[in-house]
């Protein structure tokens, strides 16, 4: 079955935050989404901390090609009827994927 939402998240370098921001998507009320990160190069322990994290990421990896490209890519290998940016420093609120299908 399809997911309703594909969360696409562009990372480059940014180990420190990744698993934060995994773990914001994780913990939300409505849990019919799929992750897709797609690091950009990276060249810290970006891939690593993803993979570490307590997740259902898929993790896609390419050489640096900047935060267009990457996203592009996420969106041909989500399957979700919704698409949703999340950048890879960021943190989200447990109710924003709940609130945002109810519309």
């Amino acid at each position: 079955m399809k997911p309703l939402i594909s969360v696409v998240i562009a990372s480059y370098n940014h180990q420190q935050y990744i698993g934060k921001t995994l773990n914001s998507i994780e913990n939300q009320t409505f849990q019919d989404f799929e992750i897709i990160i797609i690091d950009d190069g990276s060249s810290d322990g970006t891939v690593a901390a993803a993979r570490k994290a307590d997740s259902r990421a898929q993790i896609f990896t390419q050489e640096n090609k900047g935060v267009v490209e990457a996203r592009n890519r996420g969106i041909k290998l989500s399957s979700g009827k919704y698409i949703c940016f999340i950048d890879s420093d960021d943190v989200i609120m447990p109710t924003r994927f709940e609130k945002q299908a109810a519309i």
